[in-house]
C-alpha cells in the first residue's frame, strides 16, 4: 500500500457542492457518503486508504440538512486540484458518475477565486447583449424559424417579418441544420440579409441567429460563414457539442456572440417557469405601416407633422412651413411607437393625477392604416414610469419613462427649421 502513502501536493483551496437528496435519511446520507467517493477517486469507501488522497480527494460533507419530507439538501466540498482547472473535468467532478444515479440533483455550486479566476466567463453577458441590440432596459423578445421543412427563402420572409415586427433575437430552430431542402449556407445568407434590410427600414437592431451545429470538424467553418454573411450571433447545441468544443469556439471566435442552447432537459427536475407578458399599446401597429405622425407639444405649443413619401419623410411645423429635419432619426420614432408596452393598466377616474385629464402635454397622432393617438402625461414620483391614454377614452396606462423621452427628444431634435 506504499504507493497510496504518497504525500499529493495541494494548496488547500476547496469548492463546494450543494447537492439535493430523495429517500429517507438513512438513504440520503448514504448517497452523500457515495458522492464523496464517486465524485474523485470513484473507489470504493473500504478499499481507499488513510493519506492526502482519502483526507484531501474525496470529498467531505460539509453539511446535511433536512428541507422537505424525504428531500435533503448536503453540501461537500473538493480540492479546487481535482478539476484541473479546466471545463470538461470540473463538470466531471460537479456530477459524473453520480449523474446516472436515481434521487441526486445538483442545487448550485460555489467556487473560490482561486477556481473562478480560471474560467472566463459570459464573454457579453446582459450589458453586452443590450448593447448590441441597442435596448437598455425592456425585456428582449426572441422566437424561432420553423417548421422544418421549409426552404431558405420562406425562412428569410418570415425573418424579415419577424425583425420589422420588432422582435430582437431571430434564431434558427435547433432541428435545422444542412439539409438538402434548407442548405446551411444559402439558408443564413438569406436570412441575414432579410434582418438586416428589415433593420435598415425600422432603425431597430435586430439580429439573426443561425445555429452552427454539425460534425466536430465543420462548426468552425459554419460559425466563421455566419459571421460572413452579417449574423448577429451563432447558437450551437451545447449538449450535442460537448463543452471543451464550445470552450474551443469560443477562443476561436472571440469578435462573435455564441448561444449554448440544449436540445432536451430533465423534466423531472426542471423547474416550471411561468412567462412575464408585457402588451403592448398598439399591438396592431407595424413600423412599415405607418404613414403619417403628428407631434404636438402642448408645453412649447409646436406642433412637427411628418408625411412618407417616396425616398423618405416630408415635414412641416404647425405654421404650414416646411422643415428640414435629420430623416435618420425617423425609423427610432415608428420603433418606439409600435414596441411601446404598458405594465399596468389604471383606473380612468384619476385622469388629473395622472396628468391626463386636459389631453396630456404631448400628443402623437399617427396613421397606420387606421388613425391611432398616444397621449402622454406626467411621470410618476419616482421617473421611472410615463402615464399614457391611446385615444380619447380608455384607462390610463403606465409605460417606461425612457420611451417617453425618447419621443419627446425625437421631436426637439427634428424641428423647427422652416427649409429654405
Amino acid at each position: 500500500m506504499g504507493i497510496y502513502s504518497t504525500p499529493v501536493p495541494l494548496g488547500g483551496k476547496r469548492f463546494s457542492v450543494t447537492y439535493r437528496l430523495t429517500g429517507d435519511e438513512t438513504l440520503a446520507q448514504a448517497k452523500a457518503h457515495d458522492i464523496c467517493f464517486e465524485q474523485t477517486v470513484e473507489f470504493p469507501a473500504e478499499l481507499t486508504p488513510a493519506g492526502d488522497i482519502r483526507e484531501q480527494i474525496v470529498g467531505h460533507i460539509a453539511s446535511f440538512e433536512h428541507v422537505a419530507e424525504n428531500h435533503f439538501d448536503v453540501v461537500i466540498d473538493y480540492a479546487v486540484e481535482t478539476t484541473g482547472f479546466e471545463l470538461t473535468q470540473f463538470i466531471n467532478v460537479l456530477f459524473g458518475n453520480s449523474s446516472l444515479k436515481p434521487g441526486i440533483r445538483v442545487e448550485k455550486f460555489d467556487l473560490p477565486p482561486a477556481l473562478l479566476g480560471k474560467f472566463r466567463g459570459p464573454r457579453f453577458g446582459c450589458a453586452g447583449w443590450r448593447a448590441l441590440l441597442r435596448v437598455p432596459q425592456r425585456p428582449l423578445l426572441a422566437t424561432a424559424l420553423k417548421p422544418l421543412g421549409l426552404g431558405p427563402r420562406a425562412l428569410a420572409d418570415l425573418a424579415y417579418q419577424f425583425a420589422v415586427g420588432g422582435i430582437d433575437i431571430i434564431k434558427d430552430d435547433h432541428g435545422l441544420a444542412d439539409q438538402p431542402f434548407c442548405p446551411f449556407a444559402e439558408r443564413v445568407a438569406r436570412c441575414a440579409e432579410a434582418v438586416a434590410r428589415a433593420n435598415r427600414e425600422t432603425g431597430m437592431q435586430c439580429i439573426y441567429m443561425p445555429n452552427v451545429t454539425a460534425p466536430a470538424d465543420r462548426v468552425l467553418a459554419n460559425t466563421r460563414l455566419a459571421k460572413q454573411v452579417g449574423a448577429g450571433a451563432a447558437l450551437i447545441a451545447g449538449r450535442a457539442a460537448g463543452a471543451r468544443l464550445l470552450a474551443v469556439i469560443f477562443l476561436a471566435l472571440a469578435g462573435v456572440l455564441v448561444i449554448a442552447g440544449l436540445a432536451r432537459r430533465d423534466r423531472t427536475t426542471a423547474p416550471v417557469v411561468t412567462p412575464i407578458v408585457v402588451p403592448f399599446v398598439f399591438p396592431e401597429v407595424f413600423p412599415a405601416d405607418i404613414t403619417e405622425i403628428a407631434l404636438e407639444n402642448r408645453r412649447t405649443n409646436h406642433i412637427l407633422t411628418l408625411d412618407k413619401v417616396p425616398g423618405g419623410w416630408r415635414a412641416e411645423n404647425e405654421a404650414g412651413q416646411a422643415v428640414q429635419i435629420d430623416v435618420t432619426k425617423v425609423p427610432r420614432l415608428l420603433r418606439i411607437l409600435s414596441t411601446l408596452r404598458y405594465n399596468r393598466s389604471l383606473d380612468d377616474s384619476a385622469l388629473e393625477a395622472y396628468g391626463l385629464a386636459d389631453g396630456g402635454w404631448l400628443i402623437v397622432r399617427f396613421r397606420a392604416g387606421s388613425p391611432y393617438t398616444l397621449r402622454i402625461g406626467d411621470n410618476n414620483p419616482g421617473e421611472t414610469l410615463t402615464y399614457v391614454r391611446r385615444g380619447n377614452d380608455g384607462p390610463a396606462l403606465l409605460v417606461a419613462a425612457e420611451s417617453v423621452s425618447v419621443i419627446a427628444a425625437t421631436m426637439d431634435s427634428l424641428q423647427n427649421n422652416p427649409a429654405p
